[in-house]
């Protein structure tokens, strides 16, 4: 009665240190998810301020600026179209450089049209066939002024952001099969009187495995219920604190990650579970005890 006692114990230790281990584990994934998705939304936010600047020549004939709006009213790529005509220019001008620069009654600037681009298009290949296209348009003055290093870096940033976020996603998915693996080989090392007098007396394989990766999955879900929840409670404390961080990971992108969670907490508890029952019952009877 007391062995029986002492077991239950044990098993029950070490399904609470499974599942706290896996919690943790979970937890930092979804911190990492989460940041990933930050960052790129952040980055999309950025692309669609990139864009160009194309000057009306003054010298134009109004059907040639017509045919310049309408490409750039229909261009697939076009996210934002603003014109300004050389008197907006001008007032926008005094905000940025010093008005005695100027010559009063002249006005140098000519008219423009400011074109942000959508995300898809903010890249360096992309705006430089753009200026060629617009550039050899005679509604157009001279060159088309793009913002290429600026998308470049933005996309180099990113990808950089998102490899290092990437690598450390892998190496934590490492760390926590290997943690999963061995709490779970403590539960299923604590049964293996059990397992061998289940083969023993005829049970396969299969039957023998089920209930213990069923538990597994039970924890590992139950771990994913938990670190969701932490890491809900972390979302709306930072969004209280600092900035509204849940205008960029909504609640539905947070949703999302936690159902990843799930997923991915149930499939390593399976897999340790599977690989830890599967060890024991290749040994012996002698071979259990080492």
């Amino acid at each position: 009665m007391k062995r029986k006692i002492k077991r239950r114990r044990l098993v029950r230790g070490s399904m609470i240190i499974s599942t706290i281990s896996v919690t943790l584990v979970l937890v930092i994934l979804g911190i990492v998810a989460l940041t990933s998705i930050t960052a790129q939304r952040a980055t999309d936010s950025i692309r669609a301020n990139i864009g160009f600047v194309a000057l009306v020549d003054d010298n134009a004939s109004q059907q040639s600026i017509d045919s310049l709006e309408a490409l750039l009213r229909s261009a697939p790529y076009v996210s934002e179209l603003k014109y300004r005509t050389a008197d907006e220019v001008l007032e926008h001008a005094k905000v940025l450089i010093d008005s005695s620069m100027l010559v009063p009654g002249i006005n140098p600037f000519l008219p423009e049209y400011d074109v942000k681009v959508k995300a898809q298009w903010a890249n360096s290949d992309s705006l430089h066939a753009i200026k060629l296209r617009l550039e050899s348009m005679t509604a157009v003055y001279e060159d088309v002024r793009v913002q290429a290093d600026m998308a470049s870096n933005v996309n180099l940033t990113i990808h950089s952001v998102i490899m290092a976020l990437l690598v450390v996603a892998g190496v934590m998915l490492l760390i926590s099969f290997v943690l999963i693996n061995n709490t779970v080989r403590m539960e299923v090392y604590s049964q293996r009187m059990v397992i061998h007098t289940m083969q023993y007396v005829g049970a396969t394989r299969s039957f023998i495995r089920r209930p213990y990766i069923m538990s597994s999955v039970v924890s590992g879900l139950m771990a994913a219920v938990v670190a969701s929840a932490l890491l809900a409670v972390m979302l709306v404390a930072i969004n209280a604190r600092y900035t509204p961080v849940l205008q960029t990971v909504t609640w539905g992108y947070a949703c999302l990650v936690f159902v990843a969670l799930a997923v991915v907490g149930a499939i390593l508890c399976a897999l340790a579970s599977w690989l830890a029952t599967s060890k024991y019952l290749r040994k012996n009877y002698d071979e259990i005890f080492d």
